[in-house]
């Protein structure tokens, strides 16, 4: 038991609209001006027992700055700004200097970005179509074909069926049977396609799996047109992605290393998160703690991209979730700091933080019952059915004497999983836990 979310497919449009840029325009006022350093400091200040200190800790005193080392930053910050023509006018006098055909297409992909970004697809058309006549007249098939899969992507953005976006791009393919982009957005097309099949999404799955390797092996034989070093970290995520909508969680986690310790903006906060619940999820306790870590030490380049609430109850799951991790990894105090830390910070509901806090008390050398059920009596005020605050709850009366409360806790214990086994195989009529 414990806190896990292992996937969430979006529609392929959103490659296009959302991938290059991330933005607080969605945000209301109070959310950008919530600041994570304060619900981090929360965090840090919420454990009572001064002598329980973490060797490495876990986030960071301050946040500091996003270094401006590239143009794309520069200009990316100053489109965050709401200052696109500067960003433009920037971009388009770059274009003309721009040292080969690959910066020239980097450039005409974020020129292309900020139209879509900003709404402006009259403005992102026509940039596609320069940068298509360019290489054209350069005669550089691969350039070429990425433009034209960049082309295929803001027709989708405006509306075309995913059918005949991938029929484009299957023609890219046969024009240049080594252009990596179109393998990448043809296994999503099919990724997505089958995750919304709940009926029969294997044929799909499987489809969108030999277009992620083929994209992965292009790259790996061809490295020399790499438009993007995140190009080949976004098809071992989307791969990773497949894998775990088909319940593959094993076989997602090479994947997700290699994105967790490749990426060089906000999504790789992301993928630390899903490598910890992929190792929580297979009793990699130790591996998980550090995942955990790590997604804990860089969510503050994710929070802009979040509201304050959901920030905080990310941040509270995640401490959550690496306190149960320490305890079945045999580490007692830091699975209490983290868990205080989630309660005393008050970053949520969460009644797994309870009940792991009751188990911690039942391991110490001399138990301390009362506190067994003070805690799982929180965890099941905020979950009436957890059969495991039941059963912990259960030893702790029996430790006690008391009897009558020990039976009764044993019998809703027997009665909830019951009825989870009966869930599982899709019963109609299941027993119901009595008042």
């Amino acid at each position: 038991g414990s806190c896990l979310r292992l996937r969430s497919i979006s529609s392929p449009s959103h490659s296009f609209q959302q991938r290059r840029f991330f933005s607080t325009d969605n945000l209301d006022a109070k959310a950008k001006d919530h600041l994570p350093i304060t619900v981090l400091n929360r965090i840090s200040n919420s454990n009572k027992n001064p002598s329980i200190k973490r060797p490495d800790p876990s986030v960071p005193n301050a946040i500091p700055e996003l270094e401006v080392k590239t143009l794309f930053d520069r200009t990316r910050k100053l489109v965050d700004a709401e200052k696109e023509s500067e960003a433009i006018e920037i971009l388009e006098t770059e274009l003309t200097t721009a040292p080969n055909d690959i910066e020239q297409l980097k450039i005409f992909n974020e020129l292309i970005g900020i139209g879509g970004r900003i709404g402006n697809w009259e403005y992102a058309i026509q940039k596609s179509d320069e940068a298509i006549k360019t290489f054209q007249s350069k005669g550089n098939t691969s350039a070429i074909a990425y433009s034209l899969v960049i082309r295929a992507g803001i027709q989708e953005g405006l509306g075309m069926p995913s059918e005949q976006v991938c029929e484009q791009l299957r023609k890219v393919l046969e024009m240049d049977p080594n252009c990596y982009k179109a393998c990448f957005e043809l296994g999503t097309h099919a990724l997505y396609a089958g995750a919304q099949n709940v009926d029969d999404p294997f044929e799909k799955f499987l489809e969108a799996k030999t277009w992620f390797d083929r994209g992965i092996t292009i790259l790996e034989n061809s490295p020399k047109f790499l438009v993007d070093p995140d190009d080949k970290l976004d098809l071992h995520h989307m791969r990773a992605q497949l894998q775990l909508e088909n319940s593959k969680i094993e076989d997602a986690v090479p994947d997700l290393e290699i994105v967790a310790n490749g990426y060089h903006h906000p999504r790789f906060v992301v993928a630390w998160q899903q490598l910890a619940i992929c190792q929580q999820s297979l009793k990699h306790w130790d591996q998980a703690c550090i995942s955990w870590g790590k997604f804990l030490h860089n969510a503050y380049y994710y929070a802009p991209y979040h509201d304050a609430k959901a920030f905080e109850t990310m941040l509270g799951s995640a401490l959550v979730n690496r306190g149960i991790c320490e305890y079945h990894n045999e580490d007692p105090e830091m699975a209490e700091l983290d868990l205080l830390g989630a309660i005393n910070a008050q970053l949520g509901d969460f009644p797994m933080a309870h009940h792991y806090m009751g188990k911690i008390q039942m391991k110490k050398p001399t138990p301390d019952w009362n506190k067994v059920i003070e805690f799982n009596n929180k965890a099941l005020k905020l979950d009436p059915k957890m059969a495991e605050a039941y059963l912990d709850r259960s030893s702790a009366f029996k430790a006690l004497g008391m009897r009558q409360e020990f039976e009764a806790d044993r019998k809703n214990f027997e009665l909830l999983k019951r009825e989870r086994m009966y869930q599982s195989l899709g019963k109609e009529k299941r027993p119901m836990m009595p008042m």
